[in-house]
Formats: C-alpha cells, sequence, structure tokens
C-alpha cells in the first residue's frame, strides 16, 4: 500500500471505529479509546488484543511463517490503537508444528520501533505473544517466568490477552516481555553490555577461544568475517535500508518487510556466531565472553571459585539452576542447551530465563514421567553432566552446592509450596477460564484445560490434525517437509552414511536448519545404526502431560526427599536417562568416560 493511502486508511479505521465500534471487517474492538495507560502488562484481568493487517499480510503469514517476515500492521491494545507497527510469526519447533498444522495460531512478535527508532508502546519496543503450544492449561509460562522473578532472577515480564487478527480469534496467548535494552535497563546498572542468546552446540559453554580458533582453521572462517554482517532488525536500522531501497512506495497493496537473515545452513558457523550476540552487534570484543568460557573449561579446582565469581554473578546462576532443576525445564541450558540469555556487564555475566512455555515436565529429554518427578537435584541434565560444564563445576564446590540447596529449600517453603502454588494455578486458572471456553483454536480441549491442572492427560493429537497413526514415514521418523529441505543439502548415500555416526559441524547446522527441536532430539538421541524415537511434535497419542498440581505436589516430595538423603540426588555423572546431545570430539559426549561420582550423599547431608 503506498504511504499516503495507507494513511487515509488508518484516518478511516479511526473514524469508524469510534462511529460504531468495527474495526478490520468484523473483528471486535472497543468502540472508543481508552485513555493510554502506563503498563504493557496488566496482570488483573484478560487484555483484549486486535492487530489489523491487509488480508494478503496474514495470508503471508499463514502461508510462509517459516520465513518469519515482518509485515506492516495496527496493534490494539485495551482499546489504545499503536499504527504501522512490524509484526511476524515467530518461534523454533513450535512455528513449525503449527505451520504444518496449517493453524493460523502462530506465535508472534509485535516491534513498536522498526519504523520509527524513536517511538516505543508503553515503554516497550517489542512484545512477544505466544501460543501455548505444548500447554494443555495455558498458564505454565506465566506460572515459570514468576517463580523466577520470586527468586530475584532476572525475568521477562508476562500477562495473558485475548488476541485477535483481523477477523480470526486466535485466542487465549501469554504476552511475554522482549529480552532488550529496555529490559536490561530495568535489572542491571547499565544496559550497554554485551547481551547473548546461545544457541547449539555454543551454548552448552564447553569451549574456549583456542578452540575458536581451531574450528575456524578447519571451517576456513575469517575470523572477522562474520560479526560485521549481523545486523539489528528492530530501532530503525531496518528502516533505513527501506528507505536507502525507496520501499516505502510499493505499487501493490502491502509492504513486507525483508525477512531477518536467517543462517543458510550449507554457510558453517563457528561458535561465536552461534553465540548470536543481540546487542552491540557490530562489536569484535568478545574477551568478556572467552575469559567465562576459560574460568568455566580450564580454571584449577583451587583458584575456581575465586576467578568465576569476577566473571560470573554466581549467586544469581545458582538462583537460576534451583529453579530451572526444580521446575525440570529441560528446554534450556540444563537439557537441550538452548532458551536461556547471557548478559555481561563490567566483565561479569548473568543468566536470564527464556522460553518456559516446556517447564514443569512439559520438555521431556525422552526421559519418563518417574525420572521427570524424580530428577536428580545435584545431577540435573539430560544427558552427561560434563557436557553442562558450568552445572559441573558450580555443584562440584560444596559452599556453592549447599546454597543452590539452601535454594531449593527457599522454593519448597515459599513459592513453591504447595499451598502457595495451588492458589495461584486456580488464580489464573480462573482469571483466563471464559477465555479459555471461547477460544476455538487452541491445542487442547476445554476438557483438557480442566483436567491438566490437576490430572495427567493423554491427548490424542490438536484439533484439525490427521486423526489417528499417520503411515510409517522412511528411517528416521521425519515429517515429510522435514525429508524434503534434508534432500537439499545430503544426496541419499550421504544421509544414510549420517545415520551410522554423529554428525559434524557443519551437518549438525544443516540438520538444524531442516529439522523441528523434537526431531533434532531424537535424531541426535539415536545410537549410530539404529532407527531413532518417533519425532514428538505436538500432542500426540500416548503423550502425557502431567497435571500442574500433581507435578507441585510428587515433585516437591522428591526434591525434600533428595536434600535429606532419603533418594539419590545424584547418578554416576551420566545425566537422568536423556542422550548428550553434543557434537563429536568433546569431553563428556556418549562413549566418554563418565566424570568421578561424587561421594554420596553430596554436601555432606546425612
Amino acid at each position: 500500500m503506498r504511504k499516503n493511502s495507507r494513511a487515509a486508511f488508518v484516518n478511516l479505521l479511526l473514524i469508524v471505529a469510534l462511529a460504531s465500534g468495527a474495526a478490520g471487517c468484523t473483528g471486535p474492538v472497543s468502540a472508543w479509546l481508552s485513555s493510554p495507560g502506563t503498563d504493557a502488562f496488566i496482570t488483573d484481568r484478560v487484555v483484549k488484543v486486535h492487530i489489523i493487517m491487509d488480508e494478503e499480510s496474514w495470508a503471508t503469514c499463514q502461508r510462509d511463517a517459516l520465513k518469519e517476515q515482518f509485515v506492516r500492521a495496527d496493534f490494539w491494545f485495551d482499546g489504545e490503537l499503536v499504527p504501522d507497527v512490524a509484526v511476524r510469526p515467530k518461534g523454533n519447533s513450535s512455528l513449525k508444528s503449527v505451520a504444518r498444522m496449517e493453524s493460523p495460531r502462530l506465535s508472534l512478535k509485535v516491534d513498536f520501533n522498526l519504523f520509527n527508532s524513536a517511538r516505543t508502546f508503553r515503554g516497550l519496543k517489542k512484545l512477544n505473544l505466544n501460543n501455548g503450544f505444548m500447554d494443555p492449561t495455558l498458564i505454565r509460562e506465566r506460572l515459570a517466568y514468576e517463580l523466577f522473578d520470586q527468586m530475584d532472577v532476572p525475568a521477562p515480564r508476562t500477562s495473558h490477552v485475548d488476541l485477535w487478527v483481523n477477523d480470526t480469534h486466535l485466542g487465549v496467548y501469554t504476552q511475554v516481555e522482549q529480552v532488550d535494552k529496555t529490559f536490561l535497563g530495568r535489572h542491571f546498572n547499565s544496559n550497554a553490555g554485551n547481551l547473548y542468546k546461545p544457541e547449539m552446540p555454543a551454548a552448552y559453554l564447553d569451549w574456549t577461544e583456542a578452540e575458536l580458533e581451531e574450528q575456524r582453521a578447519k571451517l576456513g572462517i575469517d575470523a572477522g568475517s562474520q560479526d560485521s554482517e549481523q545486523l539489528n532488525i528492530g530501532g530503525g536500522k531496518w528502516l533505513e535500508i527501506l528507505q536507502a531501497l525507496e520501499q516505502w512506495e510499493l505499487a501493490d497493496d502491502q509492504i513486507v518487510i525483508p525477512e531477518e537473515p536467517r543462517p543458510d545452513p550449507r554457510q558453517p558457523r563457528d561458535f561465536l556466531d552461534v553465540m548470536e550476540l543481540k546487542t552491540n552487534e557490530g562489536s569484535t570484543d568478545h574477551s568478556a565472553l572467552f575469559r567465562l568460557l576459560e574460568v568455566i573449561n580450564n580454571e584449577p579446582d583451587e583458584t575456581f571459585p575465586d576467578e568465576i565469581e569476577k566473571v560470573l554473578d554466581v549467586d544469581a546462576a545458582l538462583r537460576y539452576l534451583a529453579v530451572s532443576t526444580l521446575l525440570v525445564h529441560l528446554d534450556n541450558y540444563i537439557g537441550i542447551g538452548h532458551n536461556y540469555y547471557l548478559y555481561e556487564v563490567d566483565g561479569k555475566f548473568t543468566m536470564i530465563p527464556w522460553d518456559l512455555n516446556m517447564a514443569f515436565g512439559g520438555f521431556t529429554c525422552s526421559i519418563g514421567r518417574e525420572g521427570l518427578i524424580n530428577l536428580y537435584i545435584d545431577e540435573p541434565t539430560c544427558g552427561p553432566l560434563a557436557e553442562r560444564p558450568l552445572v559441573q563445576r558450580l555443584l562440584s564446590h560444596e559452599p556453592y552446592l549447599d546454597t543452590y540447596h539452601e535454594y531449593l529449600e527457599a522454593m519448597l517453603d515459599g513459592p513453591f509450596s504447595a499451598d502457595a502454588m495451588e492458589s495461584r494455578i486456580d488464580e489464573l486458572a480462573d482469571l483466563i477460564r471464559p477465555f479459555v471456553q471461547k477460544d476455538e483454536l487452541k491445542f487442547f480441549s476445554t476438557a483438557d484445560f480442566e483436567r491438566a491442572l490437576s490430572e495427567d492427560i493423554s491427548v490424542p493429537g490438536h484439533p484439525g490434525a490427521p486423526p489417528a497413526s499417520p503411515p510409517p514415514l522412511p528411517i528416521p521418523n521425519l515429517s515429510p517437509e522435514s525429508l524434503d529441505c534434508l534432500k537439499q543439502y545430503f544426496t541419499k548415500n550421504e544421509f544414510q552414511e549420517l545415520l551410522t555416526r554423529k554428525p559434524t559441524q557443519v551437518e549438525f547446522q544443516k540438520l538444524k536448519y531442516c529439522l523441528t527441536l523434537e526431531e533434532l532430539t531424537a535424531f541426535l538421541q539415536r545410537r549410530p545404526g539404529q532407527s531413532p524415537p518417533a519425532a514428538q511434535m505436538g500432542p500426540q497419542p500416548g503423550r502425557t502431560h502431567i497435571g500442574l498440581k500433581t507435578f507441585v505436589a510428587e515433585r516437591s516430595l522428591s526434591v525434600r526427599q533428595q536434600l535429606a538423603g532419603k533418594r539419590p540426588s545424584h547418578g554416576d555423572g551420566s545425566g537422568n536417562g536423556g542422550k548428550g546431545f553434543g557434537l563429536p570430539g568433546k569431553p563428556g559426549q556418549p562413549g566418554a568416560p563418565p566424570p568421578t561420582p561424587r561421594k554420596n550423599p553430596p554436601g555432606g547431608r546425612p
């Protein structure tokens, strides 16, 4: 749409909204503009959010969801209009799964300052609208962020909204604060530091600067070639590109913002690139990160406590670890190895939680129900403890282990107590229940929502998903879309050969590009020469979701027993039954000897 015609459209929309309460085509938006509020996170009610865009843009979002393209839209929040925002689908495994289901219930990112670097909405530059994928209760994510916050871990704010896009009622969503400079400014004395969002395999933090240089030499990567290519897609940099290319005056009826740069799996990415610097994108100074990694991996035990205190907020890390372990949140560092941020100020790092929709045992790492409930508190990793050297080093130091145990006890006696959690679960369920009942696109039924608050449920599949058992797929058990993608990067012989061994770094990047997170996990968990387990994409036949109140009660009992020495709190160093996901050549991977077990019980407890 041309600039002038779009302005006319916005003015017409305002007139119509004020006169009749209509917006878009027939979707309900308040007839009267509310007085602008000061807080984007209204926690005592479910706020109506309505996104208006032209129909072709919405069709593009659904049809090409995996491209994660920004489109121009207008954003209504509780009756307040913010015109000309940028909206795109977001997610990883959940996005791929929802796109394959052809469901419009996409998670969305809203960028308020893409077109104007000075503009914010109630102090925010971005918002995330998460669709509750894999959570029949639709409250796990909010509960988990609240628990991190109650334990003084810097955590995004959340609330629930009732979301519409044009005439499509998407339903109950969790609104989540973006971890960016605005967030950092609220939690730290400076927001000018380096913010990293690590991904596999660099996110394991089991490498050093020396290993990075060796990797670059093997891959033929110039040390300075990648930093300069990183772009900030918010705050006006894309705007400058658009203006330079004169894309404001398009001849058709929509403006589609160029998609966020996505890694080409054909191009090797080194550890540093996979760490994904989110602030100071043009910086080449990663000395603080390299120092952190050196201490984690190579500092002698006798000097480790003194040196790690210089480069890591250890107390915050122990609190982060305590919450993650108690919630059995295996979709982060202790599990699959991603979904967290590292923020550095004056050479010291802090861990920040992210993407908590699979907390409370939602991401299984192929660990059974009993293993999830009884996840070792002193060995809280999916696979070998040595693959998570930060956890291993911190919990091997007895004073840190004692402090970590104290934080677990504080949660059990405080915010994670049965009374506190049951009350909060009921409060949030009551808050969203009327909206859940009217939500026709949710991934679970209303009956599942009610039962999952207390009981384990097994779900036959998403509404609209193919019923019953689909025909078997070729080995490994991957969707047709994933197999088609793999065919672009592997010959048949190469792929068959890959089934017999571990992938190289370059092969790993290709697999990560083509597969959902669950498919990738299943692929990497196979034993060489064996077919992997079936990918678990979304609620599938036989998949059990542990009831929230049941999880709290059983997990609390298990952790108390482990703290008292009545139940084992660690194993032999091999983790909790899940497989390791590291790449070849790293210590602690499958096939490597496990670390020497610590004395039982740990920490001198009886």
